[in-house]
């Protein structure tokens, strides 16, 4: 197979461009942080490593973080999108490979598409996001840089319109019929 024959396309959100709606950014946050999404210690997708640092400073801060593993416990995409848009933080931490390949993956999309501010320790996705989100390799002060910037309503309603114009399956959809 030679490069004629691959299409490489990053994941978006799971909304419509018309259901991104900015007053999203308002909802009332928990004191705590959800997380829907697998966190592994082991394997090529092993992530824990760069999460153990995040969260870290969020039991110093006093927050809960609560997770939920989609492969034992799915849940619908309206209690995803209900728990993300009362979470104190929508975080996206990608583990050695993922940061090494440059993964663009769904969640960092999802999470801005659903009202906040895009956190990611991944350098491809914050440039990719064209800096319209925090970033930081070190998760330990990704946690500190997303608190200081967690009510930052023109990064998040920049990061909004960048996902609702670029990231949202439909923009996907027209990516392959362009090359059809």
């Amino acid at each position: 197979m030679n490069d004629f024959d691959k299409v490489y396309i990053s994941w978006a959100t799971n909304l419509l461009p018309h259901e991104i709606d900015y007053d999203d950014m308002y909802t009332p946050r928990e004191q705590n942080i959800y997380f829907c999404g697998t966190i592994s210690g082991a394997g090529e997708g092993e992530n824990l490593s760069n999460w153990q640092p995040f969260l870290s400073e969020v039991k110093k801060a006093g927050y809960d973080f609560i997770p939920n593993n989609p492969w034992s416990n799915p849940l619908s995409d309206e209690e995803v999108i209900r728990r993300m848009r009362e979470s104190l933080l929508g975080v996206d931490i990608r583990g050695p490979l993922h940061i090494k390949q440059g993964l663009l993956t769904c969640r960092v999309f999802k999470n801005i598409s659903y009202g906040h501010l895009g956190v990611t320790n991944s350098e491809e996705i914050y440039n990719e996001l064209e800096g319209k989100c925090v970033y930081n390799s070190d998760t330990a002060q990704l946690f500190h840089d997303a608190m200081a910037q967690r009510e930052n309503e023109k990064l998040i309603g920049e990061g909004m319109k960048l996902v609702k114009e670029n990231h949202t399956y439909i923009n996907r959809v027209n990516s392959l019929l362009s090359i059809l």
